[in-house]
């Protein structure tokens, strides 16, 4: 039997999800008595006491208990800050003292671990570095004042970008079809697999560009990739 729909779409997101709250409305939900703070502690972790204090507040508010997948990230945050003397605070920043100390230990014994990460944030740097070569002028901030105007600008440099990426892929893509020797393209292969096609190097980005049809033929023989 098919399920009765009763709410739209939109109201039955209010009403199965916890509400938002602002500073004011968090430090008057979540602002709990003695009681309930001792009857936080009669739970088995430090867990299932902070899912307990967040229902606690969001009943006071909405009359209603919610699941917990969807309770709010700033919610959980402030709840554990309200409680920086508490035992469940400390609980809990001990424990991730644990995770974080774990993860310290891994990285210095894991080689492959280390160079797993170092190779990642290489490649955020690389990624902040052609950002930073698109956006000439000001690469560290908006000239524009409006919010619409900013995301246009955000747009066209994300453009822009994937443009001199997919450019780069398409080239490799070439040379590789291209190279008969397999000593050749097992060399190029290996090069693309240890770098990065974040390069810019050899584009003018500073140039002018005219994209008339004339111009925009393939001169190099890309089509056929």
């Amino acid at each position: 039997m098919p399920k009765m729909k009763i709410l739209p779409n939109e109201e039955k997101d209010v009403f199965e999800n916890p509400p938002v709250f602002s500073y004011a409305e968090r430090k008057k939900y979540f602002d709990f008595d003695d009681n309930i703070i001792q009857i936080s502690h009669k739970f088995r972790n430090s867990y299932h006491q902070i899912l307990f204090l967040l229902q606690v507040g969001y009943f006071k508010a909405k009359k209603r208990f919610f699941s917990s997948t969807v309770y709010s990230e700033d919610d959980i945050r402030f709840v554990i800050r309200c409680f920086k003397e508490d035992k469940v605070y400390q609980d809990l920043k001990a424990f991730g003292q644990i995770i974080k100390t774990d993860f310290i230990l891994r990285y210095l014994d894991d080689v492959d671990l280390g160079q797993a990460i170092e190779k990642q944030l290489n490649k955020v740097e690389l990624a902040n570095g052609l950002t930073r070569a698109v956006a000439v002028g000001n690469p560290r901030e908006f000239v524009q004042t409006e919010k619409e105007e900013q995301e246009i600008a955000e747009a066209c440099n994300r453009l822009i970008k994937n443009s001199i990426i997919c450019w780069n892929y398409l080239y490799l893509t070439k040379k590789l079809i291209q190279f008969k020797d397999l000593e050749q393209k097992e060399t190029l292969k290996k090069a693309i697999q240890t770098h990065s096609v974040l390069c810019w190097e050899h584009i003018n980005l500073l140039g002018e560009y005219d994209f008339s049809d004339e111009k925009l033929r393939d001169s190099i023989g890309l089509s056929f990739i």
